[in-house]
């Protein structure tokens, strides 16, 4: 048996597959997993789709449980202008 792929989760953020490796990650982890170590993520927040419903985690210290089939979906906070 594969001892490197032994403990990967696949999880979808934003409906892209990705496998991570641990069963506890934070939000900020999650973030950074999508959208890169450089990427502003003040304005972005994670939120956990359950049904119909979607469950919001705005504090990027936050820790999560990680269990296999997880989807997240995460919204960009930055305020829209009227013209």
């Amino acid at each position: 048996m594969d001892r490197k792929h032994e403990h990967e989760t696949v999880i979808h953020i934003d409906g892209q597959p990705f496998k991570v490796s641990g069963s506890i990650l934070t939000v900020r982890d999650l973030l950074v997993l999508r959208f890169g170590d450089s990427a502003d993520l003040s304005r972005k927040l994670l939120t956990l789709k359950k049904g119909n419903d979607f469950a919001e985690h705005p504090d990027p210290s936050e820790v999560l449980q990680i269990t296999p089939g997880l989807h997240f979906v995460i919204l960009d906070t930055t305020p829209t202008t009227v013209s």
